[in-house]
């Protein structure tokens, strides 16, 4: 019985658990009956959330990725098929051919070729050639090339296309020069403008000009130098108007030149100078210095700029000289009035004041000590010079000091110094000389003896130069007329109180030996005068601000001795608040210009004028104070 159970169970549990339906019988499954799920009235059947449809994007993507795929195929395939229609820069190859240094001056060749190595044609090709600044045309060395341009046209594939340019390189000796080649095209089917670029460098072997200096290097402080300048010509073409200028360092003071500078002091014309030819230039000078310490000129040579007359536009060779300035064995300074500068400025009719002062420089003594200033120039007055324990001998304007008139000179101990003194005037305008570019050259020497090692006497020596320029006397003449004068004037005199009356203003600047630039008058009128616009002469450039009331009389250059005129006419209105007074009809007026000798200002300033018009001959006394 048990073993019957057991295998009933055993039976039941295989249907239960089999995976064929055919098995379950009684138990097998069934589907819900509809009845089945239905709810009880009264139970909340909850809302159901619809569903959210995901978007195909992977499948997107993979659609995009194919159609990407397959144009990619279809353009290789056309391109493959039909062959390349683009063109590539790199595909250009620019060769230029020439050499790899050339002399300035000469005239410089080069082949340029142009090869296209692309399967499609470039069109409207041309070439650029850039030039380094100083380049100039050969058919004409004056006229400036800073480029060409050569057409070329249309380059087919693997077509060579050659040009052939020339131009005339200058600029310093040994420099690296770079010239710039662009080649600008086109392709079929576009308007855009493509380019290859391509650097040609050389190197200039000789400058067109060479500059040769002959100068001492070693010099003592205030000794006079003198240069011998050559320039020479290594060009096979003429070189056009050739400037040489010098760059002078602080301490030189110019003194003269053969021939003289064409601008300032330190640029010389050389105009066109001829294959191999040359030019030869004398300066002279003083350097002033401390011991030791070097002075450098710069000497430049090139041609004139076309914007600046006074400045060269390409520099085609730089020489510099250095000169080193030695301690003397004995040195000597001089101030005047206190301004030991190489060159000093004063006034016509001025009293300058001179101190002499030496230095022992040796480690021995000096015996028979002697100084001598020399004076030279037309703007002395020999009987103003004056000295101290020395004597002026007039037959050649040289005051000297000796053991004779200074004991102090006889023995001067090693490492001592002394100092004299003197004084001058310069020539006054009562001289009636008119003079050009003025001026006094001082040149103080010093000597003594010493006694060397091998007791031999020597001679040691030294001399500075110092120059006083004079300044020109730019002078203004004021006046006010009523009777006088190229108008004619109206209205009561004396002046009435506010009634009008005219007056006449009479300008004259006059000029003494110096040219004088820039020279121009100014005023202005107090607020009760009134500017009548009438002027002589008519030309005359006076302006009237009524903004200030300002006058201006712009006269621009005087020549030495020269004089210019100017008249004007204004007019007074006084009010009953002046009367029994005497108007002021124009403030004070100022002369100003700059003199060219000096490179100084000059100029002077006149009293304001009135209506006491003690300069017209037709006034007379009493008719100044205004009158009710």
């Amino acid at each position: 019985m048990a073993e019957q159970d057991g295998s009933s169970i055993e039976r039941l549990k295989k249907k239960l658990y089999s995976r064929n339906p055919g098995e379950l019988g009684a138990f097998g499954r069934r589907r819900l009956r509809e009845e089945d799920s239905t709810v009880q009235e009264g139970w909340a059947t909850p809302p159901m959330a619809k569903p959210r449809k995901k978007r195909p994007l992977l499948t997107i993507l993979l659609l995009v990725a194919a159609l990407f795929f397959v144009l990619s195929l279809m353009f290789a395939a056309f391109f493959f098929l039909r062959g390349s229609t683009t063109v590539s820069a790199n595909n250009i190859d620019i060769e230029i051919k020439g050499p790899s240094t050339i002399g300035g001056g000469e005239e410089l060749t080069l082949q340029i070729v142009v090869i296209n190595r692309n399967a499609t044609p470039i069109e409207s090709a041309s070439l650029l050639v850039e030039y380094p600044d100083g380049t100039r045309s050969v058919a004409d060395v004056s006229v400036q090339l800073p480029r060409t341009r050569e057409t070329i046209g249309t380059v087919r594939p693997g077509q060579r296309a050659e040009k052939t340019v020339r131009a005339t390189l200058f600029g310093e000796e040994g420099s690296d020069v770079s010239i710039k080649t662009t080649l600008e095209y086109r392709v079929p089917g576009s308007n855009a403008i493509f380019y290859k670029e391509q650097v040609y460098d050389l190197i200039l072997s000789t400058a067109p000009l060479t500059v040769l200096v002959d100068a001492v290097k070693e010099i003592t402080s205030g000794q006079e130098v003198t240069f011998n300048i050559t320039v020479l010509s290594n060009s096979d073409a003429v070189i056009k108007d050739a400037l040489l200028a010098i760059d002078y360092p602080f301490g030189f003071a110019f003194k003269e030149s053969v021939p003289r500078p064409a601008f300032t002091n330190s640029v010389w014309e050389l105009r066109d100078i001829e294959p191999e030819g040359k030019r030869t230039i004398t300066l002279r000078g003083t350097v002033t210095g401390e011991n030791e310490e070097d002075r450098v000129f710069r000497f430049a040579a090139g041609i004139r700029s076309k914007v600046n007359e006074t400045a060269i536009e390409t520099a085609f060779i730089t020489k510099l000289h250095t000169l080193t300035i030695e301690k003397p064995f004995i040195g000597v300074e001089l101030a005047l009035d206190g301004n030991t500068a190489s060159e000093y400025v004063t006034k016509t009719g001025s009293r300058i004041r001179g101190d002499i002062r030496w230095f022992n420089n040796l480690p021995v003594q000096i015996f028979d000590g002697e100084i001598e200033v020399r004076i030279t120039g037309a703007m002395l007055d020999e009987t103003t010079v004056e000295t101290q324990n020395g004597f002026y001998r007039s037959s050649d304007n040289t005051i000297v000091w000796s053991r004779e008139t200074l004991n102090n000179l006889r023995t001067i101990p090693e490492g001592s110094s002394g100092d004299v003194s003197f004084s001058l005037q310069t020539l006054g305008l009562n001289s009636g000389q008119v003079f050009r570019s003025p001026e006094l050259v001082l040149e103080i020497t010093i000597r003594g003896r010493r006694v060397s090692e091998q007791s031999v006497s020597e001679t040691v020596e030294s001399t500075i130069v110092r120059t006083v320029r004079v300044q020109s006397d730019l002078l203004l003449t004021s006046r006010a007329v009523y009777s006088a004068g190229p108008f004619t004037n109206n209205g009561p005199l004396p002046p009435k109180a506010e009634e009008a009356t005219t007056y006449t203003i009479l300008w004259t600047a006059t000029n003494s030996h110096n040219q004088v630039s820039g020279a121009q008058v100014r005023a202005t009128l107090p607020s009760y005068m009134r500017f009548l616009g009438v002027v002589s002469p008519q030309n005359a450039a006076l302006t009237f601000n009524k903004i200030g009331g300002e006058l201006i009389w712009r006269i621009d250059t005087i020549e030495p001795g020269g004089k210019r005129d100017l008249a004007f006419q204004v007019e007074l209105s006084p009010s009953i608040s002046q009367v029994g007074t005497t108007p002021t009809l124009i403030n004070e007026q100022t002369l100003s210009g700059t003199d060219a000798f000096t490179r100084t200002s000059v100029g002077t300033t006149q009293l304001p004028l009135t209506t006491r018009l003690s300069t017209d001959p037709g006034v007379s006394n009493g008719h100044d104070r205004v009158v009710p």
